[in-house]
């Protein structure tokens, strides 16, 4: 590059022609001069157009994947506040307070309820408890269990442990209230009578199997017969049976050799465990 007269730059073409410095063509043999344009983009190389296409689409891709994950949050956000910002969380027994099954029962727990005898009497249908049920759960229990065992004790001193089916009569209890049912023991699931123990004897629930929400109508019945004899909470049925027997004959023994000794007493049967009659081994259960 050199400057013109006026001291203009000034601009050769490959032929050695001076022209303008703004001047693309020579003004003599128009050969090409100056500087060469930056190229367009359009004028990239084909080798590098694939990568920056790939860059595009990648970039595309994630703008649809951040673009999808806010559209999710704002319409999740948006049917949380629908709700109601008071929804309650889930509480422990893994339901909310006020929700009910399709009974309209309070839902059941994993927490046996709490169970205490508020009278005990011996009737013609056998041990009569009338006992009061409090859940341990925050927001209540209903129970349905067809199988519910239920034992009776004076201390280590077995009385009673019977089978007891709610799913005919489910035991609602509502959170901080008492439900009562009358539990009847016939014989065979009580070993000692009321004369036996002094107080209020200790109830304990083992929850049993679970009755279908369905099938789990409550008929308004607040007394229940146990099915069967059940485990009581001590030994075996079997060993509370044998340490009853021996406890009734060491109380009735100083009565016996003070008064009955040396006497005729009509006796209408004996036996004793281990004896075959009619060829059945009695137990001292039985």
């Amino acid at each position: 590059m050199s400057s013109g007269y006026d001291g203009a730059p000034m601009v050769a073409c490959p032929h050695g022609h001076l022209n303008a410095w703004n001047y693309k063509f020579c003004g003599q043999c128009g050969s090409p001069i100056g500087v060469v344009a930056f190229p367009d983009d359009d004028a990239v190389a084909e080798d590098e157009r694939p990568l920056r296409r790939r860059g595009l689409a990648v970039g595309g891709a994630i703008a649809a994947v951040l673009l999808a994950v806010i559209v999710a949050a704002v319409g999740f956000l948006m049917t949380r506040s629908s709700t109601g910002d008071d929804e309650a969380a889930p509480q422990a027994g893994g339901f909310t307070p006020g929700t009910v099954n399709p009974a309209g029962m309070v839902p059941a727990c994993t927490t046996a309820p709490l169970v205490q005898a508020e009278s005990v009497d011996m009737t013609a249908d056998g041990m009569t408890v009338d006992a009061a049920f409090m859940s341990q759960c925050p927001g209540g229990n209903t129970e349905a269990s067809t199988s519910a065992r239920i034992t009776v004790a004076d201390g280590q001193r077995d009385i009673a442990a019977g089978v007891f089916d709610f799913s005919t009569a489910p035991l609602t209890m509502k959170p901080g209230e008492t439900a009562r049912r009358t539990l009847v023991f016939p014989a065979g699931t009580y070993w000692r009578t009321t004369e036996m123990f002094t107080g209020a004897p200790q109830l304990v629930f083992h929850p049993g199997e679970q009755a279908e929400a369905s099938t789990a109508a409550s008929s308004g019945s607040d007394r229940l017969v146990a099915q069967t004899v059940a485990q009581p909470a001590h030994g075996s049925i079997d060993g509370v049976a044998d340490a009853v027997l021996r406890e009734l004959r060491d109380a009735d023994y100083g009565y016996v050799s003070g008064s009955l000794a040396n006497r005729w007493v009509p006796q209408i049967s004996a036996k004793k465990s281990g004896l075959v009659v009619d060829g059945r081994t009695l137990t001292s259960a039985d």
